[in-house]
């Protein structure tokens, strides 16, 4: 059986191949892009929230060692008077640096709310410099009973050990308003990426209907060739395109063990026609579809490789 004659008929058919090939490149996008989505989304949170997260640990770490030193210093000065002054030094490094890791944390987060928590506890943290120094002071005298004073909160003084105590509650606090931003995120960016998915899907499935159409139409009109157009789009919706989109759906689930393998093959022979032309189409269609299977499956190890390091972390 001959290709059509009719110009309508031939017209249709290239439009029905060119709307199936046009809305699967379509769905490929679509797919890619949700992956890039979700790519750009947990770099994000490592990059903002997994260092910020580091500077507030380091901070309060930071924060309870000075506090401690401070405390051992107190003591030596009484019975070991000549282990003051390291003492000291250590605990005034171990408090300067809490500032440095708020400020780290206010560099990487980028978000008002955060930084105004942030800044608040850098203010107290001035004002608790202002009476460790009078505590050294009073050492550098001699007067241990004064240094006691301030350091407890007696004789009238705010004490030290009370502004310790609101800082870590702070830092505390301001750990879970980050949690509870990273989880914001998160979220944002899965959302995000199952409205791609959804996207891609849906187009996937019109282009699949196109493909099958024209399937359809044109295997009554021509031969074994044709058959083999329409066998390698159908085996393309069947498995490259279904296991994308499920590859895509588990990893919004956050599961990242679903690989994709392409087993749609290219056409072997076809004639010298209209027909073979599209044959030649489809095969490019395939060797496409191959590169974005392994678009896939490469994302999803940089993703793997990625959410393993943060975990060691």
């Amino acid at each position: 059986m001959s290709f059509p004659k009719n110009i309508g008929v031939q017209l249709k058919i290239l439009l029905g191949f060119a709307a199936a090939i046009s809305l699967l490149a379509i769905a490929v996008f679509f797919s890619l892009r949700a992956l890039q989505s979700s790519t750009d989304n947990t770099k994000t949170i490592y990059n903002e929230n997994i260092k910020g997260f580091e500077a507030l640990d380091a901070a309060k770490t930071n924060l309870l060692t000075s506090e401690k030193v401070s405390m051992d210093a107190l003591v030596a000065a009484e019975y070991h008077p000549d282990d003051t002054k390291a003492m000291i030094d250590e605990s005034d490094t171990a408090f300067a640096a809490v500032a440095g890791h708020l400020k780290e944390f206010e560099a990487a987060m980028h978000t008002p709310e955060l930084s105004a928590k942030a800044d608040a506890i850098l203010k107290r943290l001035g004002e608790q410099a202002t009476y460790r120094q009078k505590i050294v002071a009073a050492l550098n005298a001699g007067d241990y009973k004064s240094a006691i004073d301030i350091a407890e909160g007696l004789a009238g003084n705010q004490g030290v050990d009370q502004y310790t105590s609101a800082n870590i509650a702070e830092l505390d606090e301001l750990t879970k308003a980050a949690t509870d931003d990273a989880a914001t995120m998160y979220q944002d960016g899965k959302n995000s990426a199952a409205s791609a998915r959804t996207l891609s899907i849906a187009i996937a499935v019109v282009a699949a209907l196109v493909a099958v159409g024209a399937g359809f139409f044109l295997a009554r009109s021509i031969t074994t060739a044709l058959k083999n157009v329409v066998a390698r789009l159908a085996s393309l919706q069947q498995h490259e395109i279904k296991d994308i989109s499920a590859g895509m759906a588990a990893m919004a689930g956050g599961d990242l063990t679903v690989a994709v393998t392409p087993v749609t093959t290219k056409i072997a022979k076809y004639p010298n026609d209209e027909v073979g032309r599209a044959a030649a189409a489809v095969n490019d269609i395939i060797d496409r579809m191959i590169e974005t299977v392994a678009s896939y499956n490469s994302t999803r190890g940089s993703l793997t490789e990625l959410i393993a390091g943060i975990s060691k972390n």
